[in-house]
């Protein structure tokens, strides 16, 4: 099993994946809400329906995404006023100012983390894992 490239990619993934929780749990944030976080701060006040198709995500998990980043003020919600039925997502003060220091983050674990491959071997990962995608 561990010879499998599915399983080193799992394995890379998940070391990852826990650099950057170790990182985003100092600034008040599962790193899973960065990707709400992120879509906020080039759109503010998208439905979670929208959140939930941009990420493809559930709606519950967004749901449950979006309630704990209101629990800790990185958010509020408000209705649509063109549809009633309809909850837009909006930052608070608190979310958009910790853009940065989310970005700093995110940058910080990637140098880290990739610092064992050459400049070439890092545009090679990215092409390829593209191409996956």
């Amino acid at each position: 099993m561990t010879s499998n490239i599915g399983f080193a990619l799992t394995q890379t993934s998940n070391n990852y994946r826990r650099l950057l929780e170790t990182e985003m749990i100092k600034l008040g944030l599962h790193y899973a809400q960065i990707s709400v976080l992120s879509l906020l701060w080039e759109t503010d006040g998208m439905s979670q329906k929208k959140l939930a198709t941009n990420l493809m995500l559930s709606q519950p998990t967004i749901n449950k995404m979006v309630k704990s980043l209101m629990q800790n003020g990185f958010v509020s919600c408000n209705q649509c006023d063109q549809d009633g039925r309809k909850m837009r997502v909006y930052l608070t003060d608190k979310g958009r100012e910790i853009e940065d220091n989310v970005n700093t983050a995110i940058v910080l674990v990637q140098t880290n983390f990739f610092a064992v491959l050459t400049d070439t071997e890092q545009l090679i990962l990215k092409q390829v894992l593209e191409k996956l995608n």
